[in-house]
């Protein structure tokens, strides 16, 4: 697979080649226009494409210089990079949002789960198809909740809708004698007549007017102002609420308690512990019925099933079935016609009850299996990077979810991981959960964006493990990961016997705009000594050589007098010395050291080659005809001295000191003869000051 990026950001034009099903690493220094790259991909036909257009070209309209990007074959791009860790959601009751539908379901679990629907069907429809039904459970919530919660002595709470509504007697059907005259406005719409009635109240001590008709009511007024001494909005409004409930509710009351009820919501006097014990055992049946059974029955589904024994699940069903002869205060003809048809239906669940069983035991197993599978994998993963976190999957309100936990919270939870994951360990656990997501919603094309460049080496490790070992992981996907670190390289070709297939590599550059990549392969990774004796041999300059020579000396910790030798020479010095003791070399010392530099680099001289060393045009030539950039920058390493090497810009600073010394090499690398390893705008800097041009 090919892909063609034109005008985007710094790239005029890359061609960038894919292996499918395959990893494919794409190696780059900083500033090559890796991110360029993912983000490119990740737009191709998008409006949102337009943001990576050249700021060259911003205010151009011509059609050769619009970002575009051609590409075929694939249908979905993920793309892991800086803006999916700062989007990525850890909420406060789990550490991913959504991690049940990551982690627990899929095709087979929606396919159980509606097999255990098409079981308990028989329940759903008779919900489903009386309406009448679902309008007494909603009643009886009503009136079961105005009770509020019992009291100790298992009475009313005062502070309870049914108590404050009662407790001076029915003032809508007890209206004081003086007061008949709104009889009919309290009778039927008691409330917002109320309101409007006390509401100009306050106006009524301005004059013996009316507030509302300007009429005289001086002979009326304490009538007026009665009503608010009499009747108090908040109370009515219970009042007439539950009278409202239980009007509704009548039919569904035996014929005893629809009279008793009738009694004591009429009565003009509050209500009297004997009445309270009564409404109470009331309350108590509807709670079994409403709540043991109707909503039970409602909501019956394969959560509320989970927790029971297989072998007890028969009897958990049973026990749905609704007595009515044990609720004295419901048994009325309208009750028993709906209680007939929910216990039917429930006898009809138990007839299939061996395959209840089977289809619940099945999804039980396949959720555990599920639970343990992701659960494992992830702690282990936890565990070989060196986190002292590890996670688990709970089951709360029907749903399972991620919880993160610490080694020393024994098994307690944590609530905010935000609060407690630092930087780098939010972006592992972003990592790990962007690939189980990706996976889950089978993603064509995976994009890593440098995922692994700020952590340490074995969480490296571990994370490439993670991402790209076993079946369930990017193994066999087609991914592409943009990196400015060469150590997953190097693991991955050392220990290639681990992974499925060898990854893709190619090395990008970018030259005037212009991105071309070089297929890397497993022989290029080499041993620095194994580049330093390359380049010795195959290099003409013998300044080139030396410079190698010294440096295979260096890795090899072989620190004896050929390497002072070399050392000496490098630092353009006529008499060669050592620094512990501080002496001349001696001559048979030079001698012998002549003899060790001579099996690599035959016509080696050290006068020779000091006078060169020492010639501003030569090196100036020997630096011009040099093969790559990083020789160029160890050639103008020698010609600056180090008091004017202090004087250069911190950047060019950093590249030549660190390139000059081993400790700054991997064991393994590229050869910077066959990679531009250094950045040409390093060099453009190195250009300016040889000519003359720089500070």
């Amino acid at each position: 697979m090919k892909i063609e990026i034109k005008n985007c950001n710094n790239i005029d034009r890359a061609m960038v080649e894919i292996t499918e099903n395959r990893l494919n690493i794409k190696y780059a220094m900083n500033g090559t226009g890796k991110s360029t790259i993912g983000k490119a991909i990740a737009l191709a036909g998008k409006q949102e494409l337009n943001q990576l257009k050249p700021f060259k070209y911003i205010d151009s309209e011509e059609a050769d210089k619009q970002p575009s990007v051609t590409l075929t074959d694939i249908q979905s791009v993920a793309i892991f990079n800086e803006e999916y860790i700062n989007s990525f959601v850890f909420t406060a009751d789990e550490i991913v949002k959504n991690s049940f539908d990551i982690f627990v379901k899929n095709p087979q679990y929606d396919m159980q789960i509606k097999e255990i629907e098409s079981l308990l069907e028989e329940i759903k429809n008779t919900f489903r198809n009386s309406p009448e039904l679902l309008k007494v459970i909603e009643d009886f919530k009503k009136l079961s909740e105005s009770f509020g919660k019992p009291t100790k002595s298992g009475g009313f709470a005062k502070n309870s809708q049914f108590a404050k509504g009662f407790s001076n007697g029915n003032k809508l059907t007890n209206i004081p004698e003086e007061l008949e005259i709104y009889a009919e406005f309290l009778q039927n719409k008691p409330v917002p007549w109320l309101q409007w009635q006390l509401s100009g109240k306050e106006f009524i001590e301005i004059s013996n007017k009316c507030p509302y008709c300007a009429q005289d009511i001086a002979e009326k007024k304490a009538t007026v102002l009665q009503v608010g001494d009499v009747y108090e909005p908040k109370s009515i409004n219970f009042l007439n609420t539950i009278i409202t409930v239980l009007k509704d509710l009548e039919k569904y009351f035996s014929d005893d308690t629809k009279n008793k009820l009738k009694e004591i919501t009429n009565s003009a006097e509050g209500l009297s512990k004997e009445e309270d014990e009564y409404l109470m055992s009331i309350r108590r049946q509807i709670d079994i019925l409403l709540n043991d059974k109707l909503i039970q029955l409602q909501n019956l589904n394969f959560y509320k099933l989970k927790d029971s024994n297989i072998d007890e699940l028969e009897g958990v069903i049973k026990n749905l079935s609704i007595k009515l002869d044990m609720l004295g205060h419901l048994n009325s003809t309208e009750t028993q016609a709906i209680v007939l048809k929910i216990n039917t239906s429930i006898s009809k669940i138990v007839e299939k009850i061996s395959s209840l069983k089977s289809a619940v035991a099945r999804q039980k197993s396949l959720i555990q299996t599920n639970i343990l599978k992701y659960k494992n994998e992830i702690n282990k993963f936890l565990s070989q990077a060196g986190y002292k976190y590890r996670v688990d999957i709970e089951f709360e309100n029907e749903q399972y979810k991620m919880k993160l936990k610490h080694a020393d919270l024994n098994s307690k939870s944590i609530n905010v991981g935000t609060q407690h994951l630092s930087y780098g360990e939010k972006n592992a656990f972003a990592l790990v959960l962007f690939m189980y997501q990706s996976i889950k919603t089978n993603e064509s094309f995976i994009i890593l964006d440098d995922p692994i460049s700020s952590f340490d080496r074995n969480k490296k490790y571990a994370i490439i493990d993670m991402l790209f070992r076993g079946k369930d992981s990017f193994a066999e996907k087609t991914v592409l990961m943009l990196t400015h670190d060469f150590e997953p390289i190097i693991d991955m070709f050392t220990i290639s016997n681990k992974f499925n297939h060898l990854p893709e590599v190619a090395f990008l550059e970018v030259n005037n705009g212009i991105l071309e990549e070089k297929k890397i392969k497993k022989e290029d990774v080499k041993t620095f000594g194994e580049v330093c004796k390359n380049n010795i041999q195959n290099s003409q300059c013998n300044i080139i050589k030396i410079i190698y020579l010294r440096r295979y000396y260096e890795i090899t910790n072989n620190k004896g007098m050929v390497y002072q030798l070399l050392s000496n020479l490098l630092h353009r010095r006529t008499t060669p010395k050592l620094n512990n003791p501080e002496r001349d070399m001696m001559p048979k010392e030079i001698d012998n050291a002549n003899v060790e530099i001579k099996k690599d680099i035959s016509d080696f001289c050290y006068k020779s080659i000091l006078n060169d060393l020492n010639d501003s045009v030569k090196m100036k030539e020997f630096y011009t005809n040099a093969q790559c950039n990083y020789e160029k920058l160890q050639i103008f390493r020698i010609m600056i001295d180090e008091e004017s090497m202090r004087d250069k810009n911190d950047i060019l600073q950093k590249f030549t000191n660190e390139t000059f010394h081993i400790e700054n090499e991997y064991i393994m690398q590229l050869n910077p003869r066959e990679n531009e390893l250094i950045p040409q705008f390093i060099i453009d800097s190195c250009n300016n000051d040889i000519n003359g041009q720089g500070k």
